[in-house]
């Protein structure tokens, strides 16, 4: 009897052992919601020879990028996207979101809001979660999207990063329109994007959310078929 107790014991210590060594050597990035979205906003324009057109905004290769997030992610996210931007052949701006201008920006603009960032430490692993939502305009059209955001965030639960990021892309969409400003927006929403780094996994889940949001924004940007 005392054996075979003493093996049960054994095995259980066992599978402890195996479970501990998972968790401790997680190295995971996961949201619970994410989406894209794009938007397109080509006007006609009739040229004085009766002939027509559609307006195209001016080429650029200059993005300017504004993170509004805590630190260390905020920092983070700005080197990473202006790394990801570089390798595209474009050339990044790293700008205050309190400096952005009150008129369309002469280039590219990249937004990223992260409306929540919270940290806890579980058994044997270290988990960050974040509530993120990306706006990418090749009109620099960034005006018309703060304007949403700052009417729109005021009746929408801060939790409901989804709900939030439909209201607002419809509203800077239409504006885009009625304004006739030419140009591709990309909208983006993570919600409850969670990073876990497992003590034995030699990883920043800081780090591993910002090369996640960076790798999502530039495929989201490839969508447009972004290009120098």
């Amino acid at each position: 009897m005392r054996r075979k107790l003493l093996l049960v014991a054994g095995v259980v210590i066992s599978l402890l052992l195996v479970v501990s060594l998972v968790i401790a050597s997680e190295n995971s990035v996961l949201a619970e919601y994410s989406g894209t979205t794009a938007h397109s906003s080509y006007p006609v324009v009739y040229e004085s020879n009766e002939s027509i057109s559609l307006a195209t905004p001016p080429k650029s290769s200059t993005v300017y990028i504004a993170v509004q997030a805590d630190e260390p992610l905020k920092s983070l996210l700005e080197n990473r996207l202006s790394e990801r931007v570089r390798e595209r052949g474009l050339r990044p701006i790293v700008v205050e979101v309190g400096d952005l201008p009150k008129v369309q920006l002469k280039g590219r603009v990249l937004f990223v809001y992260v409306s929540s960032l919270n940290e806890k430490d579980g058994f044997l692993v270290r988990i960050v979660t974040v509530d993120a939502i990306a706006y990418y305009s090749t009109a620099g059209d960034i005006v018309d999207f703060l304007s949403a955001l700052q009417k729109c965030s005021k009746g929408v639960s801060s939790s409901d990063t989804e709900r939030l990021m439909e209201i607002v892309s419809h509203e800077t969409e239409a504006n885009m329109d009625t304004k006739r400003i030419p140009g591709d927006a990309v909208f983006m929403y993570w919600e409850g994007l969670k990073a876990k780094s497992g003590i034995l996994a030699n990883s920043d889940p800081y780090m591993m959310l910002a090369d996640y949001i960076a790798d999502e924004i530039i495929s989201g940007m490839r969508s447009v078929g972004d290009s120098k």
